[in-house]
Parts: C-alpha cells; sequence; structure tokens
C-alpha cells in the first residue's frame, strides 16, 4: 500500500511539473506506466521518440522500477532484441530516495553518454568507443526508419 501512496504522489507531482523531454501515463493501478521519451538534442537520437514500459515492484521505491524500451533503439546499454535496460548502469545506487522523475532523468542521461564499460551490446559499445562517427551514422539511420515506419 505504501507503494501506490508513493507512486500516486509522485504521478501527480510529474502532473503539475511535467518533464519538457518525456510524457508519462501511468497506468490505472499505478503499479506500471508507459512513457514516451525524445531523444535527446545534440546527439544521435536527437530526432527520435521511444516509448517506454515502466513497471514498478510491491516493494517499491525500496527497489527500483523495471525499464523497458518498447520501441527498438540502437545502444550499448538496451538489449536490442528485448528493449531490457541494464539496471546497473541506469539507476546505479538506488535508493528510496528516488522517484520516477529521476528515472526518466537517467534513461535521457545514458541516452547521452552510454557506458561501455557495462554494456548489454558489445558490437554497439565497441563501435560507440572505436568508431564513434559510424556509431552515430548507425543510429541516426535507425532513428530516420523509426519516423517511416510511422507513416
Amino acid at each position: 500500500m505504501t507503494s501506490l501512496r508513493r507512486l500516486t504522489k509522485e504521478f501527480e507531482a510529474l502532473e503539475k511539473n511535467p518533464l519538457d523531454f518525456c510524457e508519462v501515463a501511468p497506468a490505472a493501478d499505478k503499479l506500471s506506466a508507459e512513457a514516451t521519451l525524445q531523444g535527446p538534442p545534440g546527439t544521435p537520437y536527437a530526432n527520435g521518440v521511444w516509448t517506454l514500459d515502466l513497471t514498478f515492484p510491491e516493494n517499491y521505491p525500496f527497489k527500483a522500477p523495471t525499464v523497458t524500451f518498447r520501441t527498438e533503439i540502437k545502444h550499448p546499454n538496451v538489449k536490442t532484441d528485448t528493449g531490457e535496460v541494464c539496471p546497473e548502469v541506469f539507476f546505479p545506487n538506488w535508493s528510496p530516495t528516488m522517484n520516477v522523475r529521476l528515472v526518466l532523468s537517467n534513461v535521457r542521461e545514458v541516452l547521452k553518454n552510454p557506458v561501455v564499460e557495462t554494456p548489454l551490446e558489445a558490437e554497439l559499445a565497441e563501435l560507440f568507443a572505436n568508431d564513434r562517427p559510424k556509431f552515430d551514422k548507425l543510429v541516426k539511420d535507425h532513428v530516420k526508419g523509426l519516423g517511416k515506419k510511422k507513416k
């Protein structure tokens, strides 16, 4: 019950003071949510929009939510085929003081600055570390493809 009360307050706070890069739609039960995240400016993700699923455990905020990219993304810290994120990268040192706003901000920050030392997609991490222009082109081409799929 504490989780539900806490999540209700967090979602209300996001509604009153929304993030400028993300929209969040909590499910009726408040134990899950859908977020629409815009790619950060100045990155190869800049023109992309991704849908994320957030699932909150019963013992939230003592345990981090599960975040999954529903829209495919090319990123060293996200499994391409499942959308799974590496919690150690996206939510290092999780504590009960963290919240939904911080989770979404961390996701955006990792889009800006991938952590290549602990990748879920080793080939993308290697490309990012050793041939940044080629990595950027791969991501930009993927982002363009996402736009074509919507039409």
